[in-house]
């Protein structure tokens, strides 16, 4: 195994070089889930990477004087042909998966966001999920909330205990371990409301780290201070169809500026509204709109050569953790599918009914980390990259979903190295690639958070 660094560019927003550790993996151990054919890895070595200077270039300048959201993760996947985000979430959990060496850095873009967006700002109150059972969300917390105080605010975490509305009346906080065996103390929001109204409490900001799934709570009228993210775009009103509507404009301008054709750099995607998965009728629906969907992808791969099925990852158009998804390999298997999947389909995230579906261009990952199946994942501060890591599930296929039960987390270093330990860190793409494909994780994040700006100032 030959390892190898990539430096990764200066954007105008970051100060420093982003560092990622590359190690090559033998074609032939990814087996039939990846057949690229040797022209459209030409096609990519001489057309797109000689492009990259072009892409860095349209990025930064577009970053310069547009909105971003405070902060925000995004999903990416790699087929070799094509690259992609196929997700982002302005909520993020996760923190805890960072490399410990990016700390500096989130540190640093913390403090310079919060200080831009509310200057002269001392005291945060972090309003969290109410995943209290979670250790490895509580782990999150601990680190997002360590972080802020590392950079001179205090913080104080509170969150609405809806699920146990009674708590609240016989308690003012929750005394929780996260799973690397952190004590963390969480209020409950009314309480903190309360010494807020009276000025037992002050707090400059509110950041949100709860994506709000059910509704805004009536509770947060009562806060009259400045909210990171605003809770409009929580999923009750937010949509991914929406997102990837502005994401793949803003890849259509750069494609068209730069020469390149956008289906490289985005996934095709459609919307169904108004369905009731347990409805044939319905279901017919989203079969033929997946009908035309895998069309357009069939006449793509017969356009480069690809040596592949099209299959659509039918997800829910609002919400997250990897909920109320189901991959489909033809159209007119949603038709038939049983009442256990459909039952799985139908509820999401605090079992609110799902009644509109994102079908979206599956992009298979021929990522793999430690003999798993893995994809990036990258975290924003505004506009900057400040850490990420590979997603992987030693049980799931290049074309499923790994956002459940049983994956795993490996950070990337994305400010340093480890020396030694580079083994233990880093992305493993296929042998004969190089680092040009790390540089167009960080540009589709990049553009994913560019989105995010422009989707926020709609909502």
């Amino acid at each position: 195994m030959i390892g190898y660094r990539v430096f990764l560019w200066q954007m105008g927003a970051l100060p420093i070089s982003h560092v990622l550790v590359l190690e090559r993996w033998p074609l032939s151990q990814l087996g039939r889930s990846y057949r690229i054919h040797p022209l459209m890895q030409d096609f990519f070595r001489q057309h797109v990477f000689p492009k990259l200077t072009d892409i860095q270039a349209w990025i930064q300048t577009k970053q310069h004087g547009m909105r971003t959201p405070f902060y925000a993760s995004v999903d990416i996947r790699y087929a070799g042909f094509k690259i992609a985000g196929v997700d982002t979430n302005l909520f993020p959990a996760g923190f805890n998966n960072l490399d410990v060496s990016d700390l500096p850095l989130l540190v640093r873009r913390l403090k310079d966001r919060l200080l831009a967006d509310v200057p002269g700002c001392r005291s945060v109150l972090l309003i969290t999920e109410e995943h209290t059972r979670n250790p490895w969300y509580i782990d999150n917390i601990h680190v997002l909330a360590t972080q802020i105080q590392a950079a001179g605010f205090r913080v104080r975490m509170a969150t609405f205990l809806n699920n146990d509305p009674e708590f609240c009346q016989k308690s003012n906080h929750l005394m929780l371990q996260s799973a690397s065996g952190a004590l963390l103390r969480l209020d409950c929001l009314h309480h903190v409301v309360g010494e807020l109204v009276s000025g037992a409490y002050v707090a400059d900001a509110v950041l949100l780290n709860n994506d709000l799934s059910a509704g805004i709570p009536s509770i947060l009228a009562h806060i009259q201070l400045p909210v990171l993210t605003p809770p409009g775009a929580g999923w009750h009103a937010r949509g991914k169809a929406q997102h990837f509507s502005f994401a793949n404009a803003l890849i259509r301008e750069m494609c068209a500026d730069v020469g390149l054709d956008p289906w490289l750099f985005s996934a095709y995607f459609g919307a169904v509204s108004e369905v009731n998965i347990h409805e044939e009728l319905d279901r017919k629906r989203v079969s033929e709109a997946a009908k035309i969907l895998f069309a357009r992808i069939a006449a793509k791969y017969a356009e480069y050569g690809i040596q592949e099925n099209p299959f659509v990852f039918m997800k829910a158009d609002s919400g997250t953790y990897g909920m109320g998804i189901h991959v489909l390999e033809s159209p007119d298997e949603i038709q038939a599918i049983n009442r256990k999947v459909r039952n799985k389909l139908h509820k999401g995230k605090q079992s609110q009914v799902i009644g509109k579906y994102l079908l979206q261009e599956g992009v298979p990952s021929v990522v793999r980390y430690k003999g798993q199946m893995a994809e990036p994942c990258f975290y924003h501060i505004g506009p900057d990259v400040v850490g990420g890591f590979l997603r992987g599930h030693p049980e799931r296929s290049s074309r499923e979903n790994l956002n459940a039960a049983g994956m795993t987390f490996s950070p990337i270093a994305v400010t340093a190295s480890h020396g030694g330990a580079e083994e233990n860190t880093g992305l493993w793409l296929p042998e004969g690639t190089s680092g040009e494909e790390v540089v167009l994780f960080v540009a589709m994040s990049s553009l994913a958070a560019l989105a995010a700006g422009q989707e926020l100032a709609w909502l």
